[in-house]
Protein backbone atom coordinates (compact mmCIF):
# COMPACT_ATOMS: atom_id res chain seq x y z
CA UNK A 1 0.00 0.00 0.00
CA UNK A 2 1.36 3.38 -0.90
CA UNK A 3 2.02 5.63 2.07
CA UNK A 4 -0.40 8.30 0.87
CA UNK A 5 -3.27 5.86 0.50
CA UNK A 6 -2.39 4.29 3.83
CA UNK A 7 -2.47 7.70 5.49
CA UNK A 8 -6.00 8.34 4.18
CA UNK A 9 -7.37 4.90 5.10
CA UNK A 10 -5.75 4.85 8.54
CA UNK A 11 -6.85 8.34 9.46
CA UNK A 12 -10.39 7.75 8.21
CA UNK A 13 -10.70 4.54 10.20
CA UNK A 14 -9.46 5.75 13.56
CA UNK A 15 -11.01 9.19 13.17
CA UNK A 16 -14.48 7.73 12.77
CA UNK A 17 -15.51 8.52 16.31
CA UNK A 18 -19.26 8.95 16.59
CA UNK A 19 -20.09 12.62 16.34
CA UNK A 20 -22.45 12.10 19.25
CA UNK A 21 -22.62 9.15 21.62
CA UNK A 22 -26.08 9.60 22.99
CA UNK A 23 -27.48 8.18 26.19
CA UNK A 24 -24.77 5.66 27.03
CA UNK A 25 -25.13 4.63 30.67
CA UNK A 26 -22.14 4.78 32.95
CA UNK A 27 -23.90 3.42 36.01
CA UNK A 28 -22.60 3.77 39.52
CA UNK A 29 -23.70 0.33 40.59
CA UNK A 30 -26.24 -0.01 37.80
CA UNK A 31 -27.89 3.39 37.99
CA UNK A 32 -29.31 5.24 35.01
CA UNK A 33 -28.36 8.86 35.66
CA UNK A 34 -24.80 8.83 34.32
CA UNK A 35 -24.72 9.31 30.56
CA UNK A 36 -22.10 9.70 27.92
CA UNK A 37 -22.13 13.25 26.71
CA UNK A 38 -21.36 14.33 23.16
CA UNK A 39 -17.92 13.09 22.15
CA UNK A 40 -16.70 16.23 20.46
CA UNK A 41 -13.51 18.24 20.66
CA UNK A 42 -12.38 19.16 24.15
CA UNK A 43 -9.24 20.04 25.99
CA UNK A 44 -8.06 17.31 28.34
CA UNK A 45 -6.29 18.66 31.41
CA UNK A 46 -3.15 16.93 32.62
CA UNK A 47 -3.78 14.50 35.49
CA UNK A 48 -3.49 16.24 38.82
CA UNK A 49 -1.21 14.77 41.45
CA UNK A 50 -2.95 13.52 44.57
CA UNK A 51 -3.21 16.28 47.09
CA UNK A 52 0.01 16.61 49.04
CA UNK A 53 -0.24 15.23 52.53
CA UNK A 54 -3.60 13.57 51.91
CA UNK A 55 -4.38 10.79 54.34
CA UNK A 56 -7.71 9.11 55.11
CA UNK A 57 -9.36 10.36 58.27
CA UNK A 58 -10.09 8.13 61.22
CA UNK A 59 -11.48 8.75 64.65
CA UNK A 60 -8.14 7.77 66.18
CA UNK A 61 -6.04 10.01 63.96
CA UNK A 62 -4.44 9.46 60.58
CA UNK A 63 -1.51 7.62 62.14
CA UNK A 64 -3.87 4.72 62.93
CA UNK A 65 -3.75 3.71 59.26
CA UNK A 66 -0.85 2.05 57.50
CA UNK A 67 -0.40 1.76 53.74
CA UNK A 68 0.53 -1.41 51.90
CA UNK A 69 0.12 -3.10 48.54
CA UNK A 70 0.10 -6.52 46.91
CA UNK A 71 0.94 -7.81 43.47
CA UNK A 72 -2.22 -8.62 41.51
CA UNK A 73 -2.66 -12.25 40.53
CA UNK A 74 -4.10 -11.01 37.24
CA UNK A 75 -1.19 -9.02 35.80
CA UNK A 76 1.25 -8.16 38.57
CA UNK A 77 0.07 -4.57 39.03
CA UNK A 78 0.66 -3.27 42.55
CA UNK A 79 -2.74 -2.82 44.22
CA UNK A 80 -2.78 -0.39 47.16
CA UNK A 81 -4.76 -0.77 50.34
CA UNK A 82 -4.74 0.63 53.86
CA UNK A 83 -5.21 -1.19 57.13
CA UNK A 84 -5.35 -0.59 60.85
CA UNK A 85 -5.41 -2.90 63.84
CA UNK A 86 -8.47 -3.34 66.02
CA UNK A 87 -8.54 -3.09 69.77
CA UNK A 88 -10.98 -5.93 70.45
CA UNK A 89 -10.45 -9.60 71.15
CA UNK A 90 -7.80 -11.28 69.06
CA UNK A 91 -8.73 -13.56 66.18
CA UNK A 92 -11.94 -11.64 65.49
CA UNK A 93 -12.81 -11.67 61.76
CA UNK A 94 -11.38 -8.49 60.22
CA UNK A 95 -13.49 -6.15 58.13
CA UNK A 96 -12.60 -5.72 54.44
CA UNK A 97 -14.16 -2.64 52.80
CA UNK A 98 -14.53 -2.26 49.04
CA UNK A 99 -16.30 0.74 47.54
CA UNK A 100 -18.12 1.73 44.40
CA UNK A 101 -17.46 2.56 40.79
CA UNK A 102 -16.40 6.17 41.16
CA UNK A 103 -15.82 6.52 44.91
CA UNK A 104 -13.62 3.99 46.69
CA UNK A 105 -13.59 6.18 49.79
CA UNK A 106 -17.31 5.80 50.48
CA UNK A 107 -16.53 4.52 54.02
CA UNK A 108 -14.39 7.44 55.16
CA UNK A 109 -17.17 8.90 57.30
CA UNK A 110 -17.66 5.49 58.90
CA UNK A 111 -14.00 5.47 59.87
CA UNK A 112 -14.23 9.08 61.05
CA UNK A 113 -17.03 8.48 63.56
CA UNK A 114 -15.86 5.02 64.58
CA UNK A 115 -12.77 5.99 66.52
CA UNK A 116 -10.47 3.10 67.35
CA UNK A 117 -11.95 0.02 65.64
CA UNK A 118 -12.89 -3.13 67.49
CA UNK A 119 -11.59 -5.31 64.63
CA UNK A 120 -8.78 -5.08 62.13
CA UNK A 121 -9.88 -3.12 59.06
CA UNK A 122 -8.71 -3.21 55.45
CA UNK A 123 -9.78 -0.89 52.65
CA UNK A 124 -8.92 -1.33 48.96
CA UNK A 125 -8.16 1.16 46.21
CA UNK A 126 -9.11 -0.52 42.96
CA UNK A 127 -7.23 0.01 39.71
CA UNK A 128 -6.96 3.62 38.51
CA UNK A 129 -8.12 4.90 41.90
CA UNK A 130 -5.08 6.71 43.30
CA UNK A 131 -2.76 5.54 44.81
CA UNK A 132 -3.30 2.32 42.80
CA UNK A 133 -2.05 2.63 39.25
CA UNK A 134 -3.43 1.39 35.95
CA UNK A 135 -2.58 -1.18 33.30
CA UNK A 136 -4.69 -1.32 30.17
CA UNK A 137 -7.07 -4.28 30.13
CA UNK A 138 -10.42 -5.14 28.62
CA UNK A 139 -11.01 -7.66 31.44
CA UNK A 140 -11.23 -5.17 34.28
CA UNK A 141 -14.19 -6.89 35.97
CA UNK A 142 -12.30 -10.18 36.35
CA UNK A 143 -9.10 -8.45 37.41
CA UNK A 144 -10.97 -6.48 40.09
CA UNK A 145 -12.55 -9.72 41.35
CA UNK A 146 -9.15 -11.39 41.65
CA UNK A 147 -7.80 -8.35 43.51
CA UNK A 148 -10.75 -8.52 45.91
CA UNK A 149 -10.02 -12.19 46.59
CA UNK A 150 -6.36 -11.51 47.31
CA UNK A 151 -7.12 -8.79 49.87
CA UNK A 152 -9.61 -11.10 51.61
CA UNK A 153 -6.89 -13.73 51.89
CA UNK A 154 -4.36 -11.21 53.20
CA UNK A 155 -6.79 -9.99 55.88
CA UNK A 156 -7.69 -13.54 56.96
CA UNK A 157 -4.03 -14.52 57.26
CA UNK A 158 -2.73 -11.40 58.99
CA UNK A 159 -5.57 -11.28 61.53
CA UNK A 160 -5.09 -14.92 62.44
CA UNK A 161 -8.86 -15.45 62.39
CA UNK A 162 -9.11 -17.37 59.15
CA UNK A 163 -12.42 -15.60 58.51
CA UNK A 164 -13.38 -12.21 57.05
CA UNK A 165 -16.46 -9.99 57.13
CA UNK A 166 -16.75 -8.33 53.72
CA UNK A 167 -18.39 -4.89 53.39
CA UNK A 168 -19.32 -3.77 49.87
CA UNK A 169 -21.00 -0.84 48.17
CA UNK A 170 -22.58 -0.48 44.72
CA UNK A 171 -20.08 -1.76 42.11
CA UNK A 172 -18.46 -3.79 44.89
CA UNK A 173 -21.63 -5.86 45.18
CA UNK A 174 -21.40 -6.84 41.51
CA UNK A 175 -17.73 -7.62 42.00
CA UNK A 176 -18.57 -10.05 44.79
CA UNK A 177 -20.98 -11.90 42.51
CA UNK A 178 -18.31 -12.12 39.81
CA UNK A 179 -15.77 -13.39 42.32
CA UNK A 180 -18.15 -16.20 43.28
CA UNK A 181 -18.23 -17.22 39.60
CA UNK A 182 -14.43 -17.49 39.51
CA UNK A 183 -14.27 -20.12 42.25
CA UNK A 184 -12.06 -22.36 40.12
CA UNK A 185 -9.22 -19.88 40.71
CA UNK A 186 -7.04 -20.78 43.68
CA UNK A 187 -7.07 -17.30 45.23
CA UNK A 188 -10.83 -17.06 44.84
CA UNK A 189 -11.49 -20.53 46.27
CA UNK A 190 -9.46 -19.60 49.35
CA UNK A 191 -11.31 -16.28 49.70
CA UNK A 192 -14.70 -18.00 49.52
CA UNK A 193 -13.54 -20.33 52.29
CA UNK A 194 -12.63 -17.33 54.45
CA UNK A 195 -16.11 -15.86 53.90
CA UNK A 196 -18.00 -19.09 54.59
CA UNK A 197 -19.75 -18.94 57.95
CA UNK A 198 -19.64 -15.13 58.05
CA UNK A 199 -21.69 -12.24 56.68
CA UNK A 200 -21.18 -10.17 53.58
CA UNK A 201 -22.82 -6.74 53.83
CA UNK A 202 -23.83 -5.32 50.46
CA UNK A 203 -25.05 -1.73 50.37
CA UNK A 204 -27.04 -0.30 47.44
CA UNK A 205 -26.39 -3.42 45.41
CA UNK A 206 -27.48 -4.67 42.04
CA UNK A 207 -27.37 -7.84 39.96
CA UNK A 208 -27.64 -8.63 36.27
CA UNK A 209 -29.04 -11.61 34.41
CA UNK A 210 -29.12 -12.17 30.67
CA UNK A 211 -32.38 -12.61 28.77
CA UNK A 212 -34.49 -11.00 31.49
CA UNK A 213 -36.60 -8.00 30.52
CA UNK A 214 -37.91 -5.62 33.17
CA UNK A 215 -40.12 -3.00 31.45
CA UNK A 216 -39.37 -0.35 34.07
CA UNK A 217 -35.66 -0.59 33.18
CA UNK A 218 -36.11 -0.03 29.45
CA UNK A 219 -34.09 3.18 29.60
CA UNK A 220 -31.18 1.28 31.14
CA UNK A 221 -31.27 -1.34 28.38
CA UNK A 222 -31.10 1.32 25.69
CA UNK A 223 -28.20 3.04 27.40
CA UNK A 224 -26.35 -0.27 27.74
CA UNK A 225 -26.87 -0.85 24.02
CA UNK A 226 -25.33 2.53 23.20
CA UNK A 227 -22.48 1.84 25.62
CA UNK A 228 -21.79 -1.38 23.69
CA UNK A 229 -21.56 0.55 20.44
CA UNK A 230 -19.09 3.04 21.85
CA UNK A 231 -16.80 0.44 23.43
CA UNK A 232 -16.90 -1.77 20.33
CA UNK A 233 -15.90 1.25 18.23
CA UNK A 234 -13.11 2.06 20.69
CA UNK A 235 -11.74 -1.47 20.81
CA UNK A 236 -12.00 -1.93 17.05
CA UNK A 237 -10.11 1.30 16.47
CA UNK A 238 -7.48 0.25 19.01
CA UNK A 239 -6.99 -3.07 17.23
CA UNK A 240 -6.72 -1.38 13.85
CA UNK A 241 -4.23 1.18 15.11
CA UNK A 242 -2.09 -1.47 16.83
CA UNK A 243 -2.06 -3.59 13.66
CA UNK A 244 -0.59 -0.77 11.58
CA UNK A 245 1.80 0.25 14.35
CA UNK A 246 3.30 -3.25 14.35
CA UNK A 247 3.29 -3.36 10.54
CA UNK A 248 5.30 -0.13 10.47
CA UNK A 249 7.98 -1.68 12.66
CA UNK A 250 8.90 -4.01 9.78
CA UNK A 251 8.14 -1.68 6.88
CA UNK A 252 10.12 1.59 6.95
CA UNK A 253 8.16 2.89 3.93
CA UNK A 254 5.06 3.40 6.04
CA UNK A 255 6.74 4.20 9.36
CA UNK A 256 6.48 7.99 9.22
CA UNK A 257 2.77 8.37 8.34
CA UNK A 258 1.86 5.43 10.55
CA UNK A 259 3.59 6.79 13.62
CA UNK A 260 2.07 10.21 13.03
CA UNK A 261 -1.44 8.81 12.68
CA UNK A 262 -0.97 6.54 15.65
CA UNK A 263 -0.05 9.55 17.77
CA UNK A 264 -3.12 11.38 16.44
CA UNK A 265 -5.29 8.40 17.36
CA UNK A 266 -3.94 8.21 20.93
CA UNK A 267 -4.83 11.87 21.48
CA UNK A 268 -8.25 11.47 19.90
CA UNK A 269 -8.87 8.30 21.86
CA UNK A 270 -8.18 10.07 25.15
CA UNK A 271 -10.35 13.02 24.17
CA UNK A 272 -13.23 10.71 23.22
CA UNK A 273 -13.10 8.82 26.51
CA UNK A 274 -12.85 12.02 28.53
CA UNK A 275 -15.82 13.49 26.70
CA UNK A 276 -17.79 10.26 26.85
CA UNK A 277 -17.45 9.98 30.62
CA UNK A 278 -17.74 13.68 31.44
CA UNK A 279 -21.27 13.62 32.78
CA UNK A 280 -20.60 10.56 34.93
CA UNK A 281 -17.54 12.25 36.43
CA UNK A 282 -19.44 15.52 36.91
CA UNK A 283 -22.21 13.70 38.76
CA UNK A 284 -19.72 12.14 41.16
CA UNK A 285 -18.47 15.63 41.95
CA UNK A 286 -21.98 17.03 42.25
CA UNK A 287 -22.96 14.32 44.75
CA UNK A 288 -20.24 15.59 47.09
CA UNK A 289 -20.65 19.31 46.47
CA UNK A 290 -23.64 19.92 48.76
CA UNK A 291 -22.56 20.60 52.36
CA UNK A 292 -23.78 18.13 54.98
CA UNK A 293 -25.52 19.03 58.20
CA UNK A 294 -23.44 16.72 60.42
CA UNK A 295 -20.37 18.68 61.61
CA UNK A 296 -18.56 15.44 62.48
CA UNK A 297 -18.42 14.30 58.86
CA UNK A 298 -18.52 17.58 56.93
CA UNK A 299 -14.66 17.84 56.83
CA UNK A 300 -14.56 14.35 55.33
CA UNK A 301 -16.93 15.41 52.55
CA UNK A 302 -14.69 18.34 51.66
CA UNK A 303 -11.64 16.07 51.53
CA UNK A 304 -13.41 13.49 49.38
CA UNK A 305 -14.57 16.19 46.99
CA UNK A 306 -10.95 17.15 46.37
CA UNK A 307 -10.05 13.50 45.82
CA UNK A 308 -12.83 12.91 43.29
CA UNK A 309 -11.94 16.10 41.41
CA UNK A 310 -8.33 14.92 41.16
CA UNK A 311 -9.39 11.47 39.97
CA UNK A 312 -11.85 12.89 37.46
CA UNK A 313 -9.13 14.62 35.40
CA UNK A 314 -7.09 11.41 35.21
CA UNK A 315 -7.65 9.71 31.81
CA UNK A 316 -6.90 6.29 33.35
CA UNK A 317 -9.62 6.77 35.97
CA UNK A 318 -12.04 7.80 33.23
CA UNK A 319 -11.23 4.75 31.10
CA UNK A 320 -11.66 2.50 34.15
CA UNK A 321 -15.07 4.11 34.72
CA UNK A 322 -16.01 3.29 31.13
CA UNK A 323 -14.66 -0.27 31.20
CA UNK A 324 -16.26 -1.18 34.51
CA UNK A 325 -19.63 0.10 33.31
CA UNK A 326 -19.31 -1.93 30.11
CA UNK A 327 -18.17 -5.09 31.91
CA UNK A 328 -20.99 -5.02 34.45
CA UNK A 329 -23.59 -4.50 31.73
CA UNK A 330 -22.46 -7.86 30.32
CA UNK A 331 -22.44 -9.69 33.66
CA UNK A 332 -24.71 -12.72 33.91
CA UNK A 333 -25.60 -14.11 37.32
CA UNK A 334 -28.03 -16.90 36.57
CA UNK A 335 -29.96 -19.29 38.79
CA UNK A 336 -27.01 -21.65 39.14
CA UNK A 337 -24.85 -18.82 40.45
CA UNK A 338 -27.47 -17.91 43.03
CA UNK A 339 -27.75 -21.55 44.14
CA UNK A 340 -23.99 -21.64 44.55
CA UNK A 341 -24.16 -18.53 46.72
CA UNK A 342 -26.95 -20.05 48.85
CA UNK A 343 -24.92 -23.22 49.40
CA UNK A 344 -21.61 -21.48 50.09
CA UNK A 345 -22.21 -20.93 53.79
CA UNK A 346 -22.06 -17.17 53.25
CA UNK A 347 -24.93 -15.10 54.63
CA UNK A 348 -25.58 -11.96 52.62
CA UNK A 349 -27.15 -8.87 54.18
CA UNK A 350 -28.27 -6.42 51.50
CA UNK A 351 -29.06 -2.75 52.10
CA UNK A 352 -31.50 -0.77 49.96
CA UNK A 353 -32.56 2.83 50.53
CA UNK A 354 -35.82 4.67 50.06
CA UNK A 355 -34.38 7.48 47.92
CA UNK A 356 -31.65 5.82 45.87
CA UNK A 357 -31.02 8.27 43.01
CA UNK A 358 -29.10 5.72 40.93
CA UNK A 359 -31.05 2.47 41.44
CA UNK A 360 -34.80 2.49 40.73
CA UNK A 361 -36.90 0.19 42.89
CA UNK A 362 -37.49 -2.07 39.88
CA UNK A 363 -33.78 -2.94 39.96
CA UNK A 364 -33.83 -3.77 43.69
CA UNK A 365 -37.07 -5.71 43.26
CA UNK A 366 -35.47 -7.88 40.59
CA UNK A 367 -32.44 -8.45 42.85
CA UNK A 368 -34.70 -9.59 45.70
CA UNK A 369 -36.62 -11.97 43.46
CA UNK A 370 -33.36 -13.36 42.09
CA UNK A 371 -32.25 -14.01 45.69
CA UNK A 372 -35.50 -15.87 46.38
CA UNK A 373 -37.31 -13.16 48.36
CA UNK A 374 -40.85 -11.89 48.03
CA UNK A 375 -40.50 -8.30 46.87
CA UNK A 376 -43.18 -5.59 47.18
CA UNK A 377 -44.27 -3.74 44.05
CA UNK A 378 -43.34 -0.35 45.44
CA UNK A 379 -40.45 0.90 47.57
CA UNK A 380 -41.21 -0.23 51.15
CA UNK A 381 -40.86 1.95 54.21
CA UNK A 382 -37.56 2.33 56.04
CA UNK A 383 -37.23 -0.34 58.70
CA UNK A 384 -38.70 -3.09 56.51
CA UNK A 385 -36.76 -6.31 56.10
CA UNK A 386 -37.12 -9.39 53.92
CA UNK A 387 -35.48 -12.84 53.87
CA UNK A 388 -35.38 -15.78 51.51
CA UNK A 389 -36.80 -19.10 52.70
CA UNK A 390 -33.35 -20.56 53.40
CA UNK A 391 -32.34 -17.61 55.58
CA UNK A 392 -29.15 -17.13 53.58
CA UNK A 393 -30.05 -13.68 52.21
CA UNK A 394 -31.72 -10.68 53.79
CA UNK A 395 -32.72 -7.26 52.45
CA UNK A 396 -32.99 -4.33 54.88
CA UNK A 397 -34.52 -0.99 53.92
CA UNK A 398 -33.09 2.26 55.29
CA UNK A 399 -33.94 5.91 54.81
CA UNK A 400 -31.32 7.52 52.59
CA UNK A 401 -29.91 7.68 49.08
CA UNK A 402 -27.30 5.75 47.08
CA UNK A 403 -24.48 6.86 49.37
CA UNK A 404 -25.99 5.48 52.56
CA UNK A 405 -22.67 4.43 54.20
CA UNK A 406 -21.17 7.84 53.48
CA UNK A 407 -24.06 9.96 54.72
CA UNK A 408 -25.32 7.75 57.56
CA UNK A 409 -22.14 6.30 59.04
CA UNK A 410 -23.49 5.65 62.54
CA UNK A 411 -26.40 3.58 61.26
CA UNK A 412 -24.05 1.72 58.97
CA UNK A 413 -21.68 0.96 61.86
CA UNK A 414 -24.56 -0.52 63.87
CA UNK A 415 -25.36 -2.77 60.93
CA UNK A 416 -21.73 -3.89 60.59
CA UNK A 417 -21.37 -4.81 64.24
CA UNK A 418 -24.81 -6.35 64.59
CA UNK A 419 -24.80 -10.16 64.64
CA UNK A 420 -28.47 -10.31 63.60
Amino acid sequence: MKSGLFFSVFFAAVSAAPARAQGIALPSGGGVRNFLSAAGNMEVPAPAAREAGFAPRSGDGDSAWSMSSFSSAADGLEISYKYRKGGGAKRQPPLVFIGGLSLQEVYETVFAVEGAPARDEYCLWMRAHSPTGWKYTRSLFDYDALDMARLINIAARESGSGKVTLVLHSYGTMLFQRMMQLGYNGDVAAAIGHLSGTRVILSNGVTHKNNVFVPQLWESYMMASNLDKFVLWLDGSDDYAEYWKHAAETNPAIAMPTNFNYAVWRVQRQNSIMAATKQGADMSIADLSEPWDDPDIEPVRASLLRTVRQNAVNPDWREALLRRSYNTSHANFDGNDMELLKNSGIRTVWVATTKDQLLPWASTKFLMQHLGMDAPKETPEAGSSFKNSEGTAEMRIFDGDHYFPLKHPREFLKLIYSDK
